[in-house]
Order: C-alpha cells, then sequence, then structure tokens
C-alpha cells in the first residue's frame, strides 16, 4: 500500500513539476528584428535619410496588414565608414541578436 502510494506522489509530482516547467518558459516575441546599418551622419547622410525614410514606410505599411508579427527596425549609424559599419555589425548581432541585416553604402557592405 505504501508503494502504491509512494508511486502515485511520484507520479503526480513529475507531472506537477513539468506544468510548471512548461508555464515558466518565456514566452517568444511576435517581433521580428531587423538592423539597419546606415550613414545617418556624415557626408553621406542624405543617402542613409532616404533609405531610413523608405524603410520606415514599408515597416509601417507591413506592421499595420500583419497582426500575427511585426518588424521593428534598429538603426544603427557607420558614418558610411567600413570600420564603424563593423562596430555597428558586432552590435546588432551580438546585443540585439538580430537575424537580418540592411546596409546603404557598398563600403559599409563589403566590410
Amino acid at each position: 500500500m505504501k508503494r502504491k502510494m509512494l508511486l502515485v506522489l511520484l507520479i503526480i509530482s513529475t507531472i506537477a513539476s513539468l506544468f510548471f516547467i512548461n508555464g515558466c518558459t518565456k514566452k517568444k516575441d511576435n517581433v521580428i528584428k531587423i538592423g539597419a546599418i546606415l550613414p545617418l551622419t556624415g557626408p553621406a547622410s542624405f543617402i542613409g535619410e532616404q533609405h531610413k525614410s523608405g524603410i520606415d514606410y514599408a515597416v509601417n505599411l507591413i506592421n499595420e496588414s500583419n497582426s500575427n508579427k511585426k518588424i521593428k527596425i534598429i538603426y544603427e549609424d557607420d558614418q558610411g565608414k567600413p570600420k564603424n559599419a563593423m562596430s555597428a555589425f558586432v552590435k546588432l548581432t551580438q546585443i540585439n541578436k538580430v537575424k537580418i541585416i540592411i546596409t546603404a553604402m557598398s563600403s559599409s557592405s563589403l566590410s
């Protein structure tokens, strides 16, 4: 009788712990993060601002039409310099955990 009771308690505690573990897991965000490395300051800032305006417009259209997932753009300024683009890339991939990156200048893209 004690063995049956112990077995039942063990099964109940196992099931309860599974529910607890599954209930405490972090829910996935419905946000797709995209990085954008653009020259927002410096001599090529007019190019970066045009790209930023186009990206913002497209993201707004997509976010308004799609209720399941939203897109969030994380902008980084590279000033049109490859060294700054590399720093921005590392920040976006390592800190912000971005999987998609958009660039505007060929020097930034190549670096």
